[in-house]
């Protein structure tokens, strides 16, 4: 059961990744910079080649140079109650979020 439900999670990111390779780093920016706005905690920012998600102290809680990579820790900052799958999923339905 375990087995099956990590294979399913790992489905799961696996198909969000690609999909995240087609959006445009401006358009994938600005909706992680929603996304963090929207906590009212963390805000995302550009800082020479990495991503970082500052705590509302400005603190650098976590950098990297992959923005998906920062915007799925946030999703996971945002609510750590939550249970992955629901974090995974409203992680990429947030980034996928049709506003055109």
């Amino acid at each position: 059961m375990a087995r099956r439900r990590g294979s399913e999670l790992d489905s799961i990111i696996d198909r969000g990744s690609s999909r995240l390779d087609t959006l445009p780093q401006t358009v994938l920016a600005e909706r992680v910079e929603r996304i963090a706005a929207s906590t009212g905690k963390w805000r995302v920012n550009r800082v020479n080649n990495a991503w970082v998600l500052i705590d509302e102290h400005d603190h650098v809680d976590f950098e990297d140079i992959s923005l998906g990579s920062v915007a799925f820790l946030l999703g996971m900052y945002a609510d750590p109650k939550e249970k992955p799958e629901a974090i995974i999923r409203r992680y990429y339905g947030d980034l996928f979020e049709s506003r055109e």
